[in-house]
């Protein structure tokens, strides 16, 4: 095999010598005098309890608190076996950020006489050592009152007689703790500077939504359960200020006559549409149902508009729209109304998918005047997956292997394909609990046809900037963003494919969820959606809908989709 010098792997020269038995796990710390170390913990021990005392002494009555502190651990340890050793002195972990550096314990003794106990015998000189694991303890520490609020919210804190709704997240407590604290805070502060608006509390974590005055703020900030307070955290957008652009503000230029062309097998586009008639280069309709050219769905539009110009925010914020590539639409879908009035894409019946596609592959890829160097296929179908349970190359995905190599030329690009989490998860808190584990652990997540193609690239989303719409709900309920920016998008599919071949191969910012819960429903905010050009042109210039790598699918002989 040709040795290439960018994949040279030295090989590493080292002998590792074999683990002794009896050797310790935790290492004494350089320059530690047990004895001094004791004390100055039991000094710790002493102002951490006072001070909880004092709290507890305050609200007597109407708020039974819990002793919650930090643990400065010097060294890396195994995270179970130091759990059972705090576990033995009633102390139970909250947090770990690190296996070294700060840990958020609680405490069921609130005055640590076991902890105290041992912390004695491990102090004793002599020969035998007992409770090595003390080794790792650097100190005790109460959570300080400026590492609870956030930057922002120092920056610019409450102003008086001004209350506004702030994030408040506790530590995740067991359910008993956790819903009495709760309760008791709520049943303590109520009134018109104190509400809990909403609240989403997960296996991991607990958050409120909360409206309330800095008077307030200035007391719960105290309470040891608070882990952290903040202004909402998602940015807020307009939504109403791209419905009302004129697209006589943009200059839109068209592309140069010996630019590449990109082909749209879909839903057909608006080539009428101001942003796409300048780049336009042909169109043809391959099924018999829909006589006319133009996208009835939208969602052959939305694709046109994102191949040519990308990021349609970048490009509005800047105003210019300017087209790099000639846009080839080859309609192979139609469009069917549902009860509701909404339409949706489907395939003729009386036709093969197939033939349409190898049909409207080679009528425009024959013609090398097109200069058509991309084919884009942002559709599939739902009812085949791969190994749920497909376990062979789906035909379509089998044709478009055949296309790709019968021109060389072209790059044929695939959607990775989608799958709302709401199809198999009820509430939002198993959404956030699953993430991201259920794409790659549930096979309905799995790619389907025909992402399995393996000479063509296979595209995956990932999350934009989580954001919600500014509305009146923003400002008073939990809008949840299930995924951070450049995590896998929440709906994607992902592989790997045939044989274990890597797919997606590559990925694009597909939008986001943001999600809320309102009783027993789940809704979505327009947020985590792009903006893309609309097919309702001139009632409407723009939209926010799924991007392309958020593709249309069909169910075959159905007509069903899923956006």
């Amino acid at each position: 095999m040709k040795q290439y010098e960018h994949l040279n792997l030295p090989e590493y020269q080292h002998i590792f010598e074999r683990q002794k038995k009896g050797f310790s796990k935790f290492k004494f710390p350089e320059g530690r005098i047990k004895r001094n170390f004791a004390e100055r913990q039991e000094e710790k021990i002493n102002e951490i309890s006072a001070d909880f005392n004092s709290l507890k002494d305050k609200y007597k009555e109407k708020i039974d608190p819990n002793l919650i502190f930090e643990l400065k651990i010097n060294q890396s340890v195994d995270v179970n076996f130091f759990e059972k050793e705090l576990n033995r002195m009633n102390i139970k972990i909250l947090s770990v950020t690190e296996k070294k550096g700060y840990w958020v314990v609680f405490a069921d003794d609130e005055e640590l006489k076991e902890f105290k106990r041992k912390l004695g015998l491990y102090a004793k000189e002599g020969e035998k050592e007992h409770y090595k694991f003390f080794h790792a303890i650097e100190s005790l520490e109460d959570i300080p009152i400026e590492k609870k609020i956030s930057k922002e919210l120092t920056q610019n804190p409450l102003k008086e007689d001004n209350p506004e709704y702030l994030n408040i997240e506790i530590w995740r407590m067991e359910d008993d703790r956790l819903n009495n604290f709760i309760k008791q805070l709520e049943d303590t502060f109520f009134g018109d500077n104190f509400r809990i608006t909403d609240k989403l509390i997960t296996k991991d974590f607990v958050l409120l939504r909360v409206y309330i005055d800095k008077k307030v703020f200035d007391e719960i900030i105290n309470f040891k359960e608070i882990a952290f307070i903040d202004r909402p955290s998602i940015p807020k957008f307009n939504a109403f200020d791209y419905s009302n652009l004129d697209v006589e503000d943009f200059n839109i230029e068209e592309p140069d006559e010996n630019s590449c062309g990109i082909l749209i097998i879909d839903s057909g586009i608006l080539s009428g549409h101001p942003l796409l008639k300048k780049a336009v280069g042909d169109e043809q309709n391959f099924q018999e149902r829909e006589k006319t050219l133009t996208d009835t769905v939208g969602h052959g539009t939305a694709v046109a508009g994102m191949a040519l110009y990308g990021d349609l925010e970048k490009c509005v914020d800047e105003k210019e729209f300017k087209s790099q590539n000639w846009i080839f639409s080859a309609k192979v879908m139609y469009a069917e109304e549902d009860v509701n009035g909404s339409y949706y894409a489907t395939y003729d019946p009386e036709k093969l998918v197939e033939n349409q596609f190898k049909e409207a592959v080679e009528y425009f890829l024959d013609n090398q005047d097109n200069k058509i160097r991309v084919v884009n296929i942002s559709l599939g179908n739902l009812n085949e997956i791969w190994n749920n349970p497909y376990n062979r190359q789906f035909p379509l995905a089998a044709l478009i292997d055949e296309l790709a190599l019968k021109y060389p030329n072209v790059v044929f690009v695939v959607s990775s394909g989608n799958k709302s989490p709401q199809d198999i998860y009820d509430s939002v808190e198993e959404i956030v609990e699953n993430y991201p584990h259920y794409l790659e652990d549930n096979p309905t997540f799995n790619l389907i046809n025909p992402a399995t193609s393996g000479m063509s690239l296979t595209v995956g989303a990932i999350a934009s900037s989580p954001r919600a719409q500014d509305n009146y709900n923003v400002d008073k309920d939990i809008w949840y963003p299930i995924a951070d920016e450049n995590m896998p998008a929440p709906f994607t599919r992902t592989g790997p494919g045939i044989n274990g071949m890597v797919k997606p191969e590559l990925c694009e910012y597909g939008g986001n969820l943001i999600l809320q819960k309102i009783g027993n429903v789940i809704r979505e905010d327009i947020g985590g959606k792009l903006l893309v050009i609309s097919n309702q042109f001139p009632d409407r210039l723009f939209v926010f809908d799924e991007s392309p790598a958020k593709s249309i699918f069909f169910r075959a002989g159905t007509g069903e989709r899923a956006l």
